[in-house]
């Protein structure tokens, strides 16, 4: 007999293994890092031109993906750790649960550290102009640096998507009981 819809929706039938966990961290790691590297390398290609790309932007590129990568290590480790495990207890093991989650974590995360914990105010007078536009002035995050802050949380919000729906496939499958 089969569980009823509600049941079956919820990730009631998914189970998982500390091996499968592991690799779905491995792999979640290396597709967050590669993003990164291969956004730097895009940049860093447009900047340059393609011979200077080719001597030493490539070799660059894979130090990006290196220290993306730990980067991403650290934060799957324990924030994608904290939140996978009070969700698996719950039973919140479905695709859209996964897909919630890695959006919710990155934005809030950087929106966070992007905006001083959403004061706009910073602990040192400091001033940043970037993309045609100061970001912050004296101190106080201009309205182009809330909206740059919203725009770098949204792109890695969407990252982490990605990489939360690939961990996700490779972390679940299906019971194998009744």
């Amino acid at each position: 007999m089969q569980k009823p819809r509600s049941e079956r929706s919820a990730g009631n039938n998914l189970e998982t293994s500390p091996v499968r966990v592991a690799i779905a961290l491995v792999l979640g790691l290396m597709l967050g890092g590669a993003f990164i590297a291969i956004d730097y390398a895009i940049r860093l290609y447009l900047g340059l031109g393609a011979s200077h790309f080719a001597e030493w932007g490539l070799s660059k590129s894979i130090g990006v993906w290196c220290w993306a990568s730990i980067v991403w290590f650290v934060c799957l480790s324990i924030f994608g750790g904290i939140a996978w495990n009070e969700m698996h207890r719950q039973y919140r093991r479905s695709w859209v649960d996964a897909a919630t989650a890695g959006l919710i974590i990155p934005f809030v995360l950087l929106l966070l550290l992007n905006t001083c914990f959403l004061t706009g105010q910073s602990l040192v007078q400091l001033s940043s102009y970037s993309g045609g536009a100061w970001q912050w002035k004296d101190g106080e995050l201009t309205p182009e640096g809330w909206q740059r802050a919203l725009v770098i949380s949204s792109y890695f919000a969407l990252q982490g998507c990605i990489v939360s729906l690939a961990a996700w496939s490779i972390a679940y499958r299906r019971s194998r009981s009744p």
